[in-house]
């Protein structure tokens, strides 16, 4: 009976998925099942919470069905409390303790998770900061979901002897963290020696020492891709490093997860310098001091 309310209540949770997410965990190697469990289903488990709920609330309290279908070994609690209504009398205090027993269970459930059913039932909906923080930690979870979805790809060429990139060198960046660190760790799985820049020095560096740790070469640095200075000088510590680089890979940007009219003129200067115009003059100097065969992903 039930079947129908969580059909019609998840499509709205799920249809509410950014489908970049999706995209994006395919492109990075998962499957259709796998983009599923590792990319929707975790930022819909609010919505599942509140749908469960919703269901088991629907079918605890279901009486008109129970009423004409169940038998007499089946009957609901409904129809059991039903059973202190007679012609001749209402037996008013034991109607009232089996409804106050019927509905405990609800109300301890209900308490133990209403933190899931309030994030369930508000998802989707902008209506403060806290719910664009929801939408960030949400972005946070899908970036963490198709990084899982590079590691098991890269897993999947280490078991199979796969070493396509042997001999050549990669940078990569914005490679600190999240798809850029699974970025990273995949060029030097597959052979390649890499130049893990970021703005954070100290995950640049853990990357580097991972890298390190799998016989590859790796050098970290601390790198503003947005400042011309700081691309020259990873430009030339490539060069210097590496005997050739065949990858460029423009991962790292922003995402400013506010109203248009908080925004700020330094905010707005800020995403389009890293988002934009670095992504431009990064490999354009790259590629100036490189001969041909060079390849560069943004």
């Amino acid at each position: 009976m039930a079947l129908p309310l969580v059909l019609w209540v998840m499509i709205g949770f799920f249809e509410d998925v950014p489908s970049e997410l999706i995209e994006a965990a395919r492109i990075d190697g998962c499957s259709n099942f796998s983009a599923f469990i590792r990319v929707a289903l975790p930022l819909v488990k609010p919505g599942i919470v509140a749908t469960a709920i919703l269901s088991f609330i629907f079918s605890w309290n279901n009486f008109l069905f129970s009423l004409i279908i169940a038998g007499f070994k089946t009957r609901t609690l409904p129809i059991a409390v039903y059973n202190f209504l007679s012609y001749e009398e209402i037996n008013w205090g034991g109607l009232t303790a089996a409804a106050t027993i019927i509905t405990l269970p609800v109300l301890i459930l209900s308490l133990f998770i209403q933190k899931h059913i309030v994030r369930g039932l508000t998802l989707g909906a902008l209506k403060g900061e806290e719910d664009l923080s929801a939408i960030s930690g949400q972005r946070s979870a899908g970036e963490n979901a198709t990084a899982n979805c590079w590691e098991l790809t890269a897993d999947r060429f280490a078991k199979e002897g796969i070493v396509r990139l042997e001999g050549k060198s990669a940078i990569v960046t914005g490679a600190g963290r999240g798809i850029g660190k699974a970025t990273a760790l995949m060029f030097a799985r597959e052979g390649a020696d890499v130049l893990v820049p970021d703005l954070d020095l100290a995950t640049s560096e853990q990357v580097a020492q991972e890298i390190r740790t799998s016989g590859r070469k790796a050098v970290a640095m601390q790198t503003d891709v947005t400042q011309a200075a700081d691309i020259r000088r990873m430009v030339e510590t490539a060069l210097r490093e590496f005997a050739r680089s065949t990858s460029w890979v423009n991962n790292a940007g922003i995402t400013q997860v506010r109203f248009p009219l908080e925004l700020t003129e330094a905010d707005w200067d800020r995403t389009l310098n890293l988002n934009l115009k670095a992504v431009f003059f990064c490999p354009r100097r790259w590629r100036a001091r490189w001969s041909s065969g060079a390849r560069v992903s943004s």
